[in-house]
This record gives C-alpha cells, sequence and structure tokens, in this order.
C-alpha cells in the first residue's frame, strides 16, 4: 500500500526532528486539517508582494514551468495571479518616454 503525501511529510518530519518532537505535534494537532504558507519571514510577506513578484517574473521572460519551480504553484493559479490586476513593468523604454 502506498502512503498518502501527508504521511510521507509527517515521517520525513519525523526523521528530521525527532520522535518527542513528532509526537508533540501529533498531540497538538492530531486530526486537524491545517494549510501552511509556502513561504514565509521575509521572502513573501503578503500574497501582494508575492503575486507582483509573479507578474514581474513573467513580463520579464520567465515562462510557466519556471514560474511553476520558483513559486510552487500550478500553472492555472500563475495564469489567474498575472490576469487578476492589470500590470504594467517598467522597461527602460517606459522610463525614457
Amino acid at each position: 500500500m502506498n502512503k498518502s503525501a501527508n504521511a510521507e511529510r509527517l515521517e520525513a518530519y519525523r526523521l528530521k526532528y525527532g520522535d518527542a518532537a513528532y509526537a508533540r505535534l501529533i498531540y497538538e494537532f492530531g486530526g486537524c486539517s491545517i494549510r501552511f504558507p509556502k513561504y514565509i519571514g521575509n521572502f513573501y510577506p503578503d500574497k501582494r508582494k508575492r503575486n507582483d513578484s509573479i507578474r514581474a517574473d513573467y513580463y520579464s521572460g520567465l515562462d510557466f514551468d519556471d514560474l511553476q519551480k520558483k513559486y510552487g504553484l500550478s500553472k492555472d493559479r500563475l495564469r489567474k495571479i498575472i490576469n487578476t490586476r492589470s500590470y504594467k513593468p517598467t522597461t527602460a523604454q517606459q522610463d525614457k518616454g
């Protein structure tokens, strides 16, 4: 029988942080459904900055495969973010005009 992705992640957590930390995690959150953000701290402090960064990367030439690898989001989600707000990248040509 194959392990679920969650079971594999929990096992990796147990191996990395030890049995005591694993037991505490299960004790505190067992039976709960929790969704953790992919980025924390100063890397992407909020979705607006992350989304602006995605748009800037897209308009600077990154394709969807590269964006997926960098941000860990699906192509569909990336498309929605890129098309949500009008975003005009600044270029040297625009700055001169």
